[in-house]
Order: structure tokens, then sequence, then C-alpha cells
């Protein structure tokens, strides 16, 4: 992969997981509801963890790269499935 690719597909990553993050911090959530407060926490801390990752991704780190860009991408993931179970609310 080259490093265009990876500094592309890190970039789309931080994007996408800053969105999120800034999504489910201004949606809150139900007073009294313990289940949407904890998935959105979790939904908060798996993509900053996914964005601090894919900009890790964006520096000069060899190798490390695809993997700091793997694991941004693996946490994304996560995180829009607890945006998912916030959403639905079950």
């Amino acid at each position: 992969m080259s490093a265009h690719a990876v500094k592309v597909g890190a970039a789309s990553v931080a994007a996408i997981a800053l969105l999120v993050v800034l999504l489910v911090t201004l949606r809150g959530y139900d007073p009294g509801d313990a289940g949407a407060a904890t998935r959105m926490d979790s939904t908060r801390s798996t993509g900053l963890i996914s964005l601090g990752l894919a900009v890790a991704a964006l520096l000069p780190l060899g190798v490390l790269r695809l993997v700091a860009l793997a694991g941004a991408a693996v946490f994304l993931l996560l995180a829009l499935g607890f945006w998912v179970g916030l959403l639905g609310g079950h």
C-alpha cells in the first residue's frame, strides 16, 4: 500500500470518527436512561481512540502506519456499532 493511500485512508477514518464523536456529543440522551448513557460514552470513547490512531497513521512511522490505520478502522467500526445501538434505543 502506498504512502499516499495510507494518508487518504487515515484522513478519511479521522474525519468519520470526528463526525461520529461530534454527533453523539450533540445528540445527548434522555436523563434516567442508563443504557443510552453507556452507549453514548462507549461511542465517544471508541470514536476518540479511532481518531487518535488515524492521526498517528498520518505520521511517518513506516510499517506502524498500517497498524495504526487498521486499529483506527476497527475502533471506528466499534464506535459505529455503539452509535447504531444508541439510535435504536434497545
